[in-house]
């Protein structure tokens, strides 16, 4: 989370310039100034130091996530999507499109993908999920992703009934990964409009299942 600190202290050294006011801070500043109007000199250099500051928050936001649009699915097969894992060939229908996709590029198991698909090309998809009564333990909590595709519904800590309010059904696909460790793929499925997200991270095998 160190993007955090850089956004928060560049947003506050710009909001301190914009104000023109020395923020409370002596140890920082050597000497009691804290409150007392800005000369020019100290304008400039918090301004610049918020943008820099800020910039180098945004770039390692952007760079702590990779993502990737596919307006079909054959898109996504030619640029090797399918092959690499990051998009689930052998689940989603045929004619999905509109394809989002974000994973963490150091952990190929942490994952956000949506898509749309006809209602009528959907019996793979169907036939791959499983519905669960209760949320595995690894997926009570999903973190944001990045993309303002992904519903806030999904986010945070889960709450099943108002992700089913918004017209989502909840489904899992497991998948062994290693001896020690399962691929947990959560899904919500709105079969009426066609839209569907998963997200994907792992678990120890050893984790009991919440799938029926």
């Amino acid at each position: 989370m160190g993007y955090l600190l850089f956004l928060g202290l560049g947003a506050w050294l710009l909001y301190a310039a914009w104000r023109g006011v020395v923020p409370a801070g002596r140890a920082v500043w050597g000497k009691n100034e804290a409150g007392q109007k800005m000369r020019p000199g100290q304008r400039i250099l918090f301004g610049a130091g918020g943008i820099l500051i800020l910039g180098v928050g945004i770039l390692m936001f952007r760079f702590r996530y990779q993502e990737s649009f596919y307006a079909t699915l054959s898109d996504a097969d030619k640029a090797d999507a399918i092959t690499r894992g990051w998009i689930p060939g052998d689940i989603l229908p045929s004619h999905s499109h509109n394809i989002h996709e974000v994973h963490y590029p150091s952990s190929p198991s942490t994952e956000w993908c949506g898509f749309e698909f006809p209602p009528a090309d959907s019996e793979i998809l169907r036939r791959s999920l499983k519905v669960i009564d209760v949320l595995p333990i690894s997926v009570r909590f999903v973190p944001i992703p990045g993309g303002r595709w992904w519903p806030s519904v999904l986010t945070g800590n889960l709450g099943v009934e108002k992700i089913h309010q918004a017209g989502l059904e909840l489904y899992v696909v497991e998948k062994p990964e290693t001896s020690v460790t399962t691929e947990i793929l959560l899904f919500a499925v709105d079969w009426t409009k066609g839209r569907a997200f998963f997200y994907r991270t792992r678990e120890s095998a050893s984790a009991p299942s919440s799938a029926r």
